[in-house]
């Protein structure tokens, strides 16, 4: 399924350094084995030196790994973590050394399991936030490089601004902006699909925060882009040939700058703008050429989708037309529009009101003349999910429709099973209802959930039943209770599957 003063362009490599460690648990408990420990690498004399590495012990009161993947990561703070199986039988527990913490588990992990890139410290005094590694199989800890420049947040005055935004007689408003909209993306990472190299936004060696490449193989730090605007958000292409990125102005992030870049040209890179401007929207990527994007904001409903043809960098309209309701359906290759009637819209031609499907080609199809909602980027193997008057439905391309499966019900409650084989359907968070693809009935557990998390082989799914976690196998359909909130007050988990 589916953004400049010049600066240095000598390419700079900063190195960090670290020392093989193998932390070996019980031999009962099973290691995968694609994991790797990491690689040697050097510090450079511009690097401040980071303590030696630090390796964090199992201490759990529940059985240990059973299997040899794939496993459950989960957390409730960003800080302490659990490796749990894939039917919850067994687990082993780590918490992150020197306060460390993440801020998007499912960006932090890389997609073999092996690496969970987390931070360390903060952009307040004593400015001393920093990126750091940890193989998540001996939990052993390596410190990757400091963020934040030594005479940060002073430099930041250096990078752009846009001063019309601040009134004269706030004299801190400039300075107070600039430091804010920093931290935004300052936090900004992304792995390579291959997980070879970790993408990051820092501060290494110019005012403003800049993509940087982390190579697993060797060690190497390198600059990737030259910019002067800060890092919003960073994306790697699903093949990994490119990398596509948002700036923004400081003082006015509304307005973001979107780039491409790419990882494979060793010299430091001034990409061209591709996108710019305030309240557009990035959706992802349809295939490894095409990232789809949409105008909207402020009120203004969607309109003018379009995408980006990454080798070319040309943008492509599909479809101009204000959408009172629109999905992405990447499986079946295309949008799911919702289109009122009487608009006072010229943009809207003579578009009639109704349901539409429209291929990235342009190529639209009516499906209904009424207006169905579609509002999750699930979909079964040929048809989609919408709800009318409270009632759920699946359609087909050639607009057939089912019988409705539910009342009172969003299809945002669904969750597709990854083989399309099943899906969960979340009755008003008070009653859990299994399907067959082929819409049959199948069993119902009377549980309050806020997330369904299936298995990558479908055999089995987990439950989010706050404070408590539930799986049910698809064999027994018995739930089966496989965690407990240690807290009284416990947050939502988060979770991601390792390999």
């Amino acid at each position: 399924m589916l953004y400049s003063n010049h600066k240095r362009n000598a390419m700079t490599k900063h190195f960090i350094s670290l020392f093989l460690l193998t932390l070996i648990f019980g031999s009962c408990v099973p290691a995968p084995a694609s994991l790797t420990p990491l690689p040697t690498v050097t510090i450079a004399p511009s690097q401040t030196p980071r303590p030696t590495q630090t390796t964090i012990a199992t201490a759990t009161p529940y059985p240990l790994l059973q299997t040899e993947g794939p496993y459950l990561l989960f957390t409730y703070d960003n800080k302490n973590f659990t490796i749990m199986d894939a039917d919850g039988s067994g687990r082993k527990q780590f918490q992150l050394p020197n306060d460390g913490y993440v801020r998007d588990l499912n960006l932090a992990v890389s997609p073999d399991g092996k690496w969970l890139a987390y931070f360390t410290g903060s952009t307040d005094e004593p400015y001393d936030l920093a990126l750091n590694l940890l193989n998540i199989e001996n939990q052993t800890s390596v410190p990757i490089a400091n963020l934040l420049a030594p005479d940060y947040p002073e430099n930041l005055m250096l990078t752009t601004l846009n001063k019309d935004l601040c009134p004269t007689d706030i004299p801190d408003c400039q300075k107070g902006s600039i430091e804010a909209d920093f931290r935004i993306g300052i936090y900004a990472l992304d792995w390579s699909p291959d997980s070879e190299t970790l993408a990051f936004a820092a501060q290494i060696d110019d005012p403003s925060s800049d993509v940087h490449l982390l190579s697993i193989k060797d060690g190497t730090i390198r600059r990737l882009v030259n910019d002067l605007e800060n890092v919003w958000s960073i994306d790697w292409s699903p093949s990994g040939k490119k990398i596509l990125y948002n700036n923004f102005q400081s003082g006015n992030y509304t307005s973001r700058e979107l780039h491409i870049a790419d990882p494979n040209i060793l010299a430091v890179q001034s990409p061209k703008l591709i996108q710019h401007g305030p309240f557009w929207s990035t959706e992802g990527w349809i295939d490894d050429n095409s990232y789809l994007i949409w105008d909207g904001g402020e009120g203004a409903p969607p309109h003018n989708f379009r995408y980006i043809n990454i080798k070319s960098q040309q943008l492509k309209v599909f479809w101009k037309y204000e959408s009172d309701g629109f999905s992405f359906l990447g499986d079946l290759g295309g949008i799911v529009v919702a289109i009122y009637p009487n608009q006072p819209d010229a943009t809207l031609d003579s578009i009639e009101s109704g349901t539409y499907f429209v291929s990235m080609s342009g190529e639209r199809t009516k499906l209904s003349d009424d207006i169905f909602f579609h509002f999750d980027r699930q979909s079964l193997e040929d048809s989609f999910f919408f709800s009318d008057l409270g009632r759920l439905y699946t359609m087909k391309l050639d607009g057939s429709t089912s019988p409705p499966m539910s009342k009172n019900i969003s299809p945002a409650n669904i969750s597709v099973s990854p083989s399309k084989e099943w899906f969960v359907l979340n009755k008003n968070n008070s009653e859990i209802e299994l399907y067959s693809k082929d819409l049959q009935f199948i069993q119902s557990w009377d549980i309050q959930t806020y997330e369904t998390i299936w298995r990558p082989d479908s055999v089995g799914f987990f439950l989010e039943s706050y404070p408590n976690l539930y799986y049910i196998s698809m064999k027994d359909k018995e739930l089966e209770l496989v965690d407990v909130c240690p807290s009284k007050d416990c947050p939502i988990r988060h979770y991601v599957w390792l390999p």
